[in-house]
């Protein structure tokens, strides 16, 4: 994640982030899968994931107005997780 940081910091106007099923983990995960090669169960969408990804990018969920248009960020994984972030989301 820090070489994306990086780049995104480099660029020459500001950037709001959001976490994807990779840095948050998928909430859909709910059993291991047959194949063995993936730790399935690993994926799921966790409070330490979401707050590694915070602690990197700022917070999130975000909501701002530019131009009289309203821009909202939310990752939707955390819908239904009970994580302390979906609380988080719907605040």
């Amino acid at each position: 994640m820090w070489q994306i940081k990086q780049d995104l910091d480099a660029l020459p106007f500001s950037y709001h982030a959001i976490p994807g099923n990779v840095e948050g983990g998928d909430k859909f995960v709910a059993e291991q899968s047959g194949y063995g090669k993936i730790d399935d169960l690993s994926e799921r969408v966790s409070f330490d994931r979401l707050w590694r990804f915070k602690t990197w990018f700022g917070k999130f969920p975000w909501s701002f107005v530019h131009k009289d248009i309203r821009f909202s960020g939310i990752f939707a994984a955390v819908a239904g997780s009970g994580l302390p972030q979906e609380e988080e989301m719907w605040c």
